[in-house]
């Protein structure tokens, strides 16, 4: 991928169906000034992360994905448990950028179904993510500058949805090839593209999508519940990270005149990252509507560990 593209998948790939379907529940929650200072503390957050991922990426370029970080730095089980929340995180959300974009073009075509929707942006996403990268980042740049230029742009909506199905396939597709998961995972077409590791992230989306039609108030609030806090334990994994790259860095004796890419502000903005990021799990108690939800994900992360001791335990036994 060039600059270009890179740059454009970054832009579009934060706008979803959320900011046209959710921001009026927000503003009526949270008010105007609320929900514009929601998005600034969170935009703050997710900046003092990326700071902190920048520097482990340009210290150490992984092919596969980040959190081989949290493997190296903190411990095998949380470079896993982070895997596996971030994947979820990504398959819930294609369930959602399906059902969202669907709503939308029912709106603009009231006479057509619903699901004849759902299944034409499926159909589009698989078929851009199942050829080469090359072709993923040009739709990518294609709808992304669409977005960004025209957000009213409401047709390319998928555009989220294929970042989504890309970086899921690529945390299998690095866990395949840790052996951490099977290893036919990481197996590759004539694109070089993990086949069945996007099969199985396209399974886990439409698994959302099912339930969030066939049981909205059960399974699919599990889901939700669960990856809408999994990828904040992934950012306090990349701070942690983080953190303690830069201490065995220095304990080394080496400069950070060494590093390509210094995050500024260190051990601050890593600190600042942390913090914020457990707050804004922790936080959550005091709302009774949303503590269920940190329950129900301190049991999922839970169930990730023990499932990683005992395999671990079996493999070495």
């Amino acid at each position: 991928m060039s600059r270009r593209h890179l740059m454009m998948i970054s832009f579009g790939g934060v706008i979803g169906t959320g900011l046209f379907l959710s921001s009026g529940y927000t503003v009526a929650t949270a008010g105007p000034v609320g929900t514009i200072l929601a998005y600034c503390v969170g935009a703050v957050i997710v900046y003092l992360v990326m700071l902190c991922l920048g520097e482990l990426s340009v210290a150490m370029p992984e092919t596969g994905a980040f959190h081989v970080y949290a493997t190296r730095f903190l411990a095998p089980a949380t470079g896993t448990v982070t895997a596996v929340l971030y994947w979820l995180t990504w398959t819930v959300a294609l369930g959602s950028e399906f059902t969202g974009a669907a709503m939308i073009m029912k709106g603009w075509f009231p006479s057509t179904p619903t699901w004849m929707w759902a299944a034409l942006f499926i159909a589009l996403i698989l078929a851009i993510n199942i050829t080469s990268v090359r072709v993923f980042a040009e739709a990518e740049t294609i709808l992304s500058s669409l977005k960004v230029a025209a957000i009213i742009a409401f047709i390319v909506l998928g555009s989220l949805a294929i970042v989504g199905l890309y970086a899921s396939t690529r945390m299998l597709w690095s866990l395949a090839n840790e052996g951490t998961v099977p290893r036919a995972l990481a197996r590759t077409n004539r694109f070089g593209v993990p086949a069945l590791a996007m099969g199985l992230s396209m399974v886990g989306g439409l698994t959302a999508l099912a339930t969030s039609v066939v049981a909205a108030s059960t399974v699919y609030l599990v889901l939700v519940s669960v990856s809408g806090l999994a990828v904040v334990l992934v950012w306090v994994a990349i701070a942690a990270s983080h953190l303690s790259f830069r201490r065995r860095w220095v304990a080394q004796g080496r400069s950070t005149d060494e590093l390509g890419y210094a995050a500024p502000g260190y051990p601050w903005v890593s600190v600042a990252a942390l913090l914020a990021s457990a707050a804004s799990c922790l936080l959550i108690v005091v709302d009774p509507a949303q503590r269920p939800a940190l329950w129900m994900t301190a049991g999922f992360v839970g169930a990730c560990y023990v499932t990683y001791w005992v395999a671990a335990r079996r493999i070495t036994a």
